[in-house]
């Protein structure tokens, strides 16, 4: 009996322990929700990308200077372009940035500059998959407001080289506060994935250490976007989209303390980018291409009403 009695001891300690460990599934610390309740609509294809250059879409944000556009880039070892694109997926136009080199952009991201009133494309060179670089690099470019274009060339302005506080990270999300413009990102592999940020106005004088002010219970971040109107955020995996509401008063950093909602989500052969519309309204996905996805595809998100 004595037997008996510790072995069912010992079962219940090793049940209480498993329930205690952190699990790799990314929904635990996200609100799962029925279909009727969230707050999206059912993913909507609008198209397949008709530049086959951009293979490898790794990032996306919607255009501030041209409505129903979007600008995206191929990831690591792509030549430094960026591509134009309208919202079924059309669009020939490549503009090449110069003064800089796609050591592994992962995610792009625009703002309106406080100093300039003018708007600001920022990419992320910001991929390290063996965590071996010292710094990463932020490329600013400005973005043209004027169609047809008389050059597809784009000048990079100021360049930004930050390290991270706790060594070398990899990262595929970027993100500016359209209120503040700081700037913010999300690793990628840890098993609880961190956030830094880096303040506005963003100083190139010299190797800024990025400020790590969040750690989040999900993992393998792929990319993230703050809505244009600076209402919600999106933080995305390949096999979730995590969706976190702000109030008009409340930070970022306050805004992502919150238990976010796991939207309703397809998931994409490679999908590593997600924006807002420009009216934040809806929000897009792009998937990199690959061997069953021979077509990268970009999808809708409607916001329901009410």
């Amino acid at each position: 009996m004595a037997n008996f009695r510790l072995s069912i001891l010992i079962l219940l300690l090793l049940t209480s322990a498993s329930r205690c460990k952190f699990s790799d599934n990314s929904s635990d610390k996200a609100e799962d929700m029925n279909e009727e309740s969230l707050p999206y609509e059912e993913q909507m294809a609008m198209g397949k990308l008709e530049n086959k250059d951009l293979k490898e879409a790794s990032g996306i944000v919607a255009s501030h200077s041209f409505l129903g556009y979007f600008w995206s880039h191929n990831d690591s070892g792509g030549k430094a372009l960026l591509f134009l694109i309208d919202s079924l997926g059309g669009g020939k136009l490549e503009f090449k940035i110069e003064g800089a080199k796609n050591r592994d952009w992962e995610d792009i991201s625009i703002f309106k500059d406080s100093s300039t009133q003018k708007s600001t494309i920022v990419i992320g060179d910001i991929g390290d998959n063996s965590t071996k670089h010292d710094n990463c690099t932020l490329l600013f470019v400005e973005e043209p407001n004027t169609f047809p274009f008389e050059d597809q060339s784009l000048t990079v302005y100021k360049k930004v080289v930050f390290e991270y506080p706790d060594g070398a990270r990899d990262a595929e999300a970027l993100m500016v506060d359209p209120i503040t413009k700081d700037i913010f990102i999300v690793s990628k592999k840890e098993r609880k994935v961190s956030m830094y940020r880096i303040p506005y106005p963003h100083d190139e004088s010299g190797t800024v250490t990025a400020e790590k002010i969040l750690t989040l219970p999900i993992r393998n971040i792929t990319a993230g976007d703050i809505a244009p109107d600076g209402s919600a955020i999106l933080l995305k995996n390949y096999d979730a989209i995590y969706y976190y509401t702000r109030e008009t008063t409340e930070s970022i950093v306050d805004a992502m303390r919150k238990t976010p909602l796991r939207l309703a989500y397809t998931r994409e052969p490679q999908g590593e980018a997600i924006c807002f519309a420009q009216d934040s309204k809806a929000f897009y996905t792009l998937s990199e291409k690959s061997s069953k996805n021979k077509h990268p595809i970009l999808y809708k998100y409607i916001k329901k009403e009410g």
